[in-house]
């Protein structure tokens, strides 16, 4: 380890036990953790603001009981709030401790997984998009693949009370969303989901229609529904703030479960062009 990393290794240590008093934590053992952040001789980026955060973190990694209790008391309380948007109550217990055995637990291959967490921000927020990320997992629908298509078609019906939560509090925001996308496309692009989605007719006969080539049709076709997919879930990440990749997530979980029509959506916005 260079000068400048044992520097670092340092500063963590020192503003560790200056914020968490109580841990006391083995120096060695920390640094041990520690010494993953370094790269090719470079420690973690140079912003001190988290570094008593890292040492929290490293102490919870070899099972420190002050650390670990640190978290227990100060931190998983605070997913309560954010967990309770996106899933019922009973839930949140399953999540939590879903991610006490994820983070807190080592194994016999490594360190525990909070030692993914670099410092970068937060140890709070870090844990929170954890949290939400298992939340997601919590309420997606077993072995659901992702579909184009499926996305733009007609929803299942819902009997599971945690998408049913999930769809009374985002369906809204999600119609409103793919409302918006839908909007956005020009006539021939509204046209040609109309024409695929609602009549049924095939490449061909939409290429009869354009005078064009089926895969001319194709990537058309592809492009409109990439178009709105995008939209939607840039507007539902917007309207929500939330991440871009969980829009996408809630996105393809909600267009399922949303009582949602495509066929009014799309004659509401008829064109003849």
């Amino acid at each position: 380890m260079t000068g400048s990393a044992e520097a670092w290794l340092e500063r963590v240590l020192s503003k560790g036990k200056l914020a968490w008093p109580s841990i006391n934590a083995d120096d060695e053992q920390v640094g041990g953790v520690l010494a993953a952040h370094v790269d090719a001789g470079k420690p973690a980026p140079n912003n001190d603001e988290h570094l008593a955060e890292l040492y929290l973190a490293a102490a919870c990694a070899i099972g420190d009981p002050a650390a670990l209790l640190v978290v227990e008391r100060e931190l998983l309380p605070t997913l309560d709030a954010p967990l309770r948007t996106m899933i019922p109550d009973h839930a949140i217990a399953e999540v939590k401790q879903q991610l006490r055995e994820m983070l807190l637990v080592g194994t016999s291959t490594g360190a525990a997984g909070i030692m993914k967490y670099q410092g970068r921000g937060s140890l709070r927020a870090w844990l929170r998009t954890c949290a939400i990320r298992l939340a997601f997992r919590e309420v997606r629908p077993p072995q659901t693949e992702f579909d184009e298509a499926a996305w733009l078609g007609v929803p299942a019906e819902i009997d599971d009370p945690l998408l049913g939560h999930l769809r009374m509090r985002y369906g809204p925001a999600f119609k409103h969303a793919l409302q918006e996308a839908l909007t956005s496309l020009s006539a021939r692009q509204r046209n040609l989901l109309r024409y695929a989605y609602l009549d049924g007719l095939s490449l061909d006969d939409l290429g009869a229609i354009y005078r064009v080539h089926r895969t001319t049709v194709f990537r058309w076709l592809t492009e409109a529904r990439t178009i709105v997919i995008n939209r939607t879930q840039q507007r539902l990440a917007s309207e929500l703030g939330i991440e871009a990749q969980q829009a996408a997530s809630l996105a393809c979980l909600l267009q399922q479960h949303v009582e949602l029509s495509l066929e009014r959506l799309l004659v509401l916005q008829s064109d003849t062009g």
